[in-house]
């Protein structure tokens, strides 16, 4: 258990190490995606999984 801790918390500094460094070199790059990327992959994601939950119900209930 703790091998698998240790490797997610070495991963974790990895990612982290690599997101600053890339933010430390493209300002403007790390703006735009933080600015229009994120939010769109959170729409995106919502809007998935809302149609996941709610296309079972109508196809149950006869609505499709």
């Amino acid at each position: 258990m703790t091998v698998i801790t240790k490797s997610i918390h070495q991963f974790e500094n990895k990612i982290g190490h690599c997101v600053d460094y890339f933010a430390s070199r493209h300002p403007i790059a790390q703006a735009l995606i933080m600015l229009i990327g994120v939010p769109l992959f959170l729409l995106i994601g919502v809007s998935i999984s809302t149609m996941l939950i709610t296309l079972p119900f109508a196809a149950i209930f006869g609505w499709l």
